[in-house]
């Protein structure tokens, strides 16, 4: 991760490079809710990991119904998947985050912050991933051998995640994948900075199922 003064800088850039831009048809397209506001103007609604967010097209501010804003870096992933994405069906195809084209660079970058995380929280029961995912908005999935979920940081962009457990000692391991259609709705750096905020999310949730 970098510095808070980068991130600020990144979403400035995006609201920047978004002023001009029909907001409501790229909402649209990030399978967004339109609301129109008393006064005029309108705002977008959406959920991200089991929480609402309500987008205002003028300041770009994100922030949940009870009035608090969405930590920094992911309003920054949030603005550039209003900015990158385009009107396309999820496909259904899932596919491992490092096998997306153009992520084989990142691959221990995923490994190191993504999987390794996983790992540690779920690894030695992979059954705490079902409940976890349910309170992030998720929902399970079957895995004979051992746990999956998928979850929805934003409408368009399912993230599937996978955890096999330890048998006959083979260790257990941790895999993330994301529908094909994901390049269509963000940068491929946003996509890891996504699965990065995501797997980090459902392991803390973790802790909170272990009490």
């Amino acid at each position: 991760m970098y510095s808070r003064k980068h991130y600020l800088e990144v979403l400035e850039n995006a609201r920047e490079s978004l002023k001009g831009e029909n907001l409501v048809e790229r909402a649209s397209a990030c399978g967004f809710g339109e609301r129109k506001k008393p006064g005029g103007g309108h705002t977008f609604i959406f959920d991200s990991l089991g929480s609402k967010y309500e987008l205002d097209a003028e300041a770009f501010e994100i922030k949940n119904l009870r009035g608090g804003v969405m930590p920094l870096i992911m309003r920054g992933v949030a603005l550039h998947h209003l900015l990158h994405a385009r009107r396309a069906p999820i496909t259904g195809d899932f596919i491992p985050l490092r096998e997306l084209p153009g992520l084989e660079p990142y691959s221990p970058v995923i490994t190191r912050r993504i999987i390794a995380p996983l790992d540690l929280a779920f690894g030695d029961a992979p059954s705490l991933l079902d409940s976890a995912a349910a309170a992030l908005g998720g929902a399970s999935r079957v895995n004979p051998s051992g746990a999956a979920a998928v979850l929805f940081p934003f409408p368009m962009l399912p993230v599937f995640i996978s955890v096999s457990a330890q048998t006959c000692g083979v260790p257990s391991s941790a895999t993330v994948l994301f529908d094909a259609s994901a390049p269509l709705f963000l940068p491929l750096e946003d996509i890891v900075v996504l699965a990065e905020l995501t797997a980090r999310k459902i392991a803390l949730r973790s802790r909170d199922e272990i009490r």
